[in-house]
């Protein structure tokens, strides 16, 4: 938990590499109300959701991922600045009950050889 927001990180992999990292930051007052998001385990978020009611997203924001990012630093991705600068973010917000919860999702360079 860091300033009130609990925040999960997933390693999605595809043949023990790894090809999305992802984040969830959950404010207080909605992990109040939906406790399960603390005991996912490897449960997917998106499966999760799909069984509530009332859970709108937002549309999709993209960016480009830059070499510094502390998603990247800290799992030991350090790639070469013209490499990350080809990395896409996804980010997206949820409302559960009026109550939000941000997803950002960094799309690494092995998603590309995935069939």
């Amino acid at each position: 938990i860091t300033n009130n927001n609990y925040i999960r990180e997933i390693m999605m992999l595809s043949d023990n590499e790894p090809v999305i990292l992802g984040q969830t930051t959950v404010p207080e007052d909605t992990l109040k109300h939906n406790g399960w998001a603390k005991k996912l385990g490897t449960k997917g978020l998106g499966e999760a959701l799909f069984n509530l009611l009332n859970v709108s997203r937002s549309v999709f924001n993209f960016s480009f991922c830059v070499s510094n990012n502390s998603m990247l630093k800290k799992y030991g991705l350090h790639l070469p600045e013209t490499e990350s600068m080809h990395l896409w973010i996804r980010r997206s917000s949820f409302l559960i009950e009026n109550r939000p919860l941000w997803v950002v999702e960094i799309f690494l360079p092995k998603i590309c050889e995935l069939k």
